[in-house]
């Protein structure tokens, strides 16, 4: 049996406060950022993981609501968006 190795390949991603696809959305920190995953499933759970630490940053003061959303695009190596991730504010991110 001959086993292959995963290739590795690099994503960009920009965090949004709002919608990007609605006039709503502006950035959050740094833009098109990059970032290598052997997988797609990959980059998204690394995405995931940085938007739930960029919630836990924001506050109430900051004009933010436990339901907003926080978006983040994802493209692959050839400028395809291959991914929208969402995560949902709480009241425990908003400390």
């Amino acid at each position: 049996m001959v086993e292959v190795e995963a290739e590795e390949s690099v994503y960009t991603y920009t965090l949004y406060d709002g919608d990007p696809d609605s006039s709503g959305g502006c950035e959050l920190g740094e833009v098109d950022q990059e970032l290598v995953a052997d997988s797609l499933e990959e980059a998204v759970e690394e995405v995931e993981e940085l938007l739930s630490l960029e919630a836990a940053g924001l506050s109430r003061e900051q004009g933010y609501e436990a339901g907003d959303r926080l978006y983040a695009l994802v493209w692959d190596h050839q400028g395809c968006v291959t991914a929208k991730v969402i995560h949902v504010l709480t009241d425990e991110d908003l400390g």
